[in-house]
Parts: structure tokens; C-alpha cells; sequence
């Protein structure tokens, strides 16, 4: 897990999900997945990174140059409450 920040209006949460995911034949399942996830979540977006790894991002507004800890600390609980009903589909992706 990062949060990523510069200098515009934007932080990022990425978390590094499942480390050199796509194997024998998966990227196909694994892409359908990631997608059916991306057009019913609009808080986070999952994809493939150019290690093979699933990836998750979300953004964070950040007003006045700061940013706000209790925001971020929300975000962290909705993004483990997501992938704790993800995970386990992945991670049989990955491995069957």
C-alpha cells in the first residue's frame, strides 16, 4: 500500500493487490473480472500494471495543499471492505 502525493488537488491510494498475477492462460478471466469490478465500483479501479500485478487505485481530494487524515483513514476501511469480497475470486483466478 502507497499514498501517493504532488503537487495538484489529487492523493492516490494504490495497493499492490496480487504480485505477478497474470499466469498460464488467466490474463483473459483475470481482465473480464478486473472490468466487471471497474464498471460497478466507481470509488476504485483495478487493472494490470506492466509487472503482470493487479493493482487497485483510488483517488483523494486534497484541498489548501494538505491532507485530511481522517478521509484517508475512511478510505483505507472501504478499500479493505472491498477487497475482502474480491480477494478470494482473484486469488482463484490466479491459481486455477
Amino acid at each position: 500500500l502507497v499514498v501517493i502525493l504532488d503537487t495538484s488537488i489529487y492523493a492516490m491510494i494504490r495497493i499492490l493487490v496480487v504480485p505477478r498475477a497474470v499466469r498460464n492462460q488467466n490474463r483473459e478471466e483475470l481482465l473480464e473480472t478486473l472490468n466487471r469490478y471497474n464498471k460497478k465500483y466507481k470509488t476504485c479501479k483495478y487493472y494490470i500494471d506492466d509487472e503482470e500485478n493487479v493493482v487497485l487505485d483510488t483517488c483523494i481530494l486534497c484541498g489548501e495543499e494538505k491532507i485530511d487524515g481522517d478521509l484517508v483513514y475512511a478510505m483505507f476501511r472501504v478499500l479493505l471492505q472491498e477487497l475482502e469480497v474480491h480477494y478470494p475470486e482473484l486469488m482463484r483466478i490466479v491459481w486455477d
